[in-house]
């Protein structure tokens, strides 16, 4: 841990209840106050930054950001869509109870510049469902959504979502218009950062929603260089307050190269963002977003004919995931979501879950709304009724203890009503190797096929507590074959279900370790390795999920697949 984050830790967790809700005056008229939760908590110990790839906190563990977006604040309804159906609040609480420990909050230049001029814009949103925040300003009112996360145990991250409120204002590229200049873009960004300041709900600001048209990233003083503009904008935040991480998106092309927009984070290779000193480049976090095929028939979905090896060697690694896989800073996917359509754009949303589960990605799902046209939300159009087919493969992701408790960010308020503070939990970030080619040309020999077959039945009868069935055994078997998922993602599809996280539960640590032993490697466990591991649970250095993550990160496990071309990545 760099001696500066440490002191600042040190001087931090001594504030208390100093910092508390009678320093800000929610009937205040002059947009320069916020409100407070009524919590006794410190308002100044959960600041997070970078180490490498990882997110951590001020102590060094390693943490992840597993959050939702829920937009409105940019499309001049000038609070969340929805609240004309749902009380604000319990959205909010909706939200942490379902496992999501940070909330990224889509809004305009135009709006923050209002506030900061002392005109507030009316604030779209019915009065009967939402009787609290009768009287309130849009300004009041966002404070008061910040202040209920914090009770809830939530984490907030500002997204500068478009210049002007509409809700079609993201399709504009730069960060600049004819209404709007680059100065006032970081005016906006830093008035915001200021209202918030030495509050620690509001952990982290997303400069500037997916940069694209012809946007680039290089070396000049071009107006139209993103690297240049995002490196003044988050140094001018940064000077306001230096504990908010800076998330910074990609452009749309490098080198010829095209993405999703804000996703090409290619130039980072050669041109990292330098804030200037060490400290202020732990404060950096790369963004991009991923969708399907529903989204855009993108060249390497393959019309529908791609699987995760594919999507990983055409697209991923390339275009973002080398940042973490090289050490070089933490990704955050600011958006990825999508329809059910029974097809192509749900398979890549399962793919997505894998490997955010694989690598241990933080992320913000695309959305809460139900009035996202291309993606759809978690809820339906009351914002109440939650799909629990899309949930279904959302879960899974969040950062959770091996029981199902959902862990939070702040060290003294619980996540929702199933969840844990940061310290309750554990880091459970997942690590693996990159995964490499797997040609359809390579030769299937019968010890492969057996040895393939072999491990399906232990996955069903180790973590489903039963024989498979000839139906679903084929079924995975045919997947392995098909190259559509490899030993890994496999693994982890059993790993996450229900039914073992509800048998696991139940078993002692050494009896957890027996159960990766059999079912990972097929073999009891040794006499060292056995008492390690169990060892690493019983202390609290290791949760389940790392523990897992260790037997397929094994030589043992690596050189199993790497030999067997059904197992291999």
């Amino acid at each position: 841990m760099k001696w500066r984050k440490l002191i600042s830790f040190i001087l931090t967790v001594s504030l208390t209840a100093s910092l508390s809700a009678a320093l800000f005056d929610s009937k205040g008229q002059s947009g320069e106050t916020c409100v407070m939760a009524a919590t006794n908590a410190p308002f100044n110990d959960d600041w997070l930054h970078t180490s490498g790839g990882r997110i951590v906190d001020a102590q060094g563990r390693e943490v992840r950001l597993t959050g939702i977006n829920w937009f409105g604040y940019n499309t001049g309804t000038n609070i969340f869509d929805g609240c004309w159906s749902i009380n604000m609040a319990s959205g909010l609480k909706a939200i942490a109870d379902h496992g999501f420990n940070l909330l990224r909050i889509p809004i305009s230049a135009e709006l923050i510049l209002s506030w900061k001029n002392g005109q507030y814009p009316q604030a779209n949103f019915n009065a009967s469902t939402n009787p609290e925040l009768a009287g309130m300003n849009s300004l009041q009112i966002l404070d008061y959504a910040v202040a209920k996360c914090r009770d809830y145990g939530i984490k907030v991250m500002f997204d500068l979502h478009s210049l002007d409120s509409n809700g079609g204002g993201h399709m504009y590229g730069y960060w600049y218009n004819g209404t709007y200049s680059e100065d006032r873009w970081i005016e906006s960004l830093t008035w915001i950062t200021q209202h918030y300041n030495g509050n620690d709900t509001v952990i982290a600001i997303d400069l500037k929603n997916e940069p694209h048209e012809n946007a680039t990233w290089d070396g000049s003083n071009s107006q139209n260089n993103w690297r240049r503009a995002a490196t003044r904008a988050g140094n001018a935040v940064l000077n306001v307050n230096p504990n908010l991480l800076i998330v910074i998106e990609g452009i749309e092309s490098y080198n010829n190269q095209y993405a999703f927009w804000g996703a090409n984070l290619m130039g980072v290779r050669d041109y990292p963002i330098d804030f200037g000193s060490a400290d202020r480049n732990d404060q950096i976090v790369y963004s991009p977003h991923d969708y399907g095929p529903a989204v855009y028939q993108q060249p390497w979905f393959h019309g529908g004919n791609f699987s995760f090896n594919t999507l990983y060697n055409d697209y991923w690694h390339n275009m973002w995931l080398y940042i973490k896989e090289d050490n070089i800073a933490p990704i955050l996917i600011g958006e990825w979501g999508g329809l059910l359509d029974g097809g192509a754009n749900q398979q890549w949303m399962t793919l997505e879950a894998q490997l955010i589960n694989r690598y241990g990605l933080s992320y913000t799902f695309w959305c809460f709304n139900a009035n996202s046209g291309d993606t759809g939300g978690l809820v339906g159009y009351d914002f109440q009724t939650w799909d629990d087919a899309k949930y279904a493969i959302v879960r899974p992701t969040l950062w959770q203890t091996s029981n199902g408790r959902f862990i939070g960010l702040d060290h003294q308020v619980a996540l929702g009503s199933n969840g844990v503070t940061v310290t309750g939990g554990a880091s459970s970030a997942s690590t693996s190797t990159s995964p490499q080619t797997n040609p359809n040309s390579v030769t299937v020999t019968e010890q492969d096929r057996q040895y393939a077959l072999d491990f399906i039945e232990r996955l069903y009868v180790n973590m489903l507590g039963r024989s498979s069935d000839p139906t679903g055994k084929n079924y995975w078997y045919q997947r392995l074959v098909n190259n559509t998922v490899d030993g890994m993602t496999l693994a982890d599809g059993f790993f996450f279900s229900n039914e073992f996280m509800a048998m696991s539960a139940n078993m002692s640590n050494e009896q957890f370790v027996r159960r990766m032993y059999v079912t990972i490697l097929g073999r009891d466990p040794d006499g060292v390795g056995l008492p390690y591991w169990t060892q690493r649970l019983d202390s609290g250095a290791m949760t389940r999920e790392q523990v897992y993550r260790g037997f397929l990160g094994s030589q043992e496990w690596i050189g199993r697949c790497n030999a067997n071309p059904l197992l291999r990545p």
